[in-house]
Formats: structure tokens, sequence, C-alpha cells
């Protein structure tokens, strides 16, 4: 099932340079969904509570 999202200004700045330099490497087209699904495969497992909570205060200011 697909599901939208929204991201910050800050991640899409940082997915729109990324994927151009994977498409400079590769030589070929990356997707930013594509970018964006193996992100979520490679790191989900790896997110702890901890990492929520620095979020939540780094990026969205709430303490």
């Amino acid at each position: 099932m697909a599901k939208t999202y929204r991201l910050r200004d800050e991640a899409v700045d940082a997915l729109k340079e990324k994927r151009i330099e994977l498409i400079v490497e590769r030589k070929e087209d990356v997707k930013e969904s594509e970018l964006l699904g193996m992100l979520i495969w490679k790191h989900l497992k790896g997110v702890t509570e901890k990492d929520l909570e620095e979020y939540r205060e780094q990026v969205l200011g709430k303490g």
C-alpha cells in the first residue's frame, strides 16, 4: 500500500542533492522514491527511541 508523507524542506533539499550525486555516479536516473525506500529499508530497523527524542529536540525544536 502506498502512502503519501510530508518531508521538511531540509530533507527535500538533501534528497535532491543525494539524487543528483547518485545519478552522476551511476550515469542513469534514480527516482526519489527509490532513494527514500532504500533509506527506510536500510536504516529503519536500527532506529531507537533515543534517536526519536534527539530528532524531536534537534530538528523539530520540541523538548
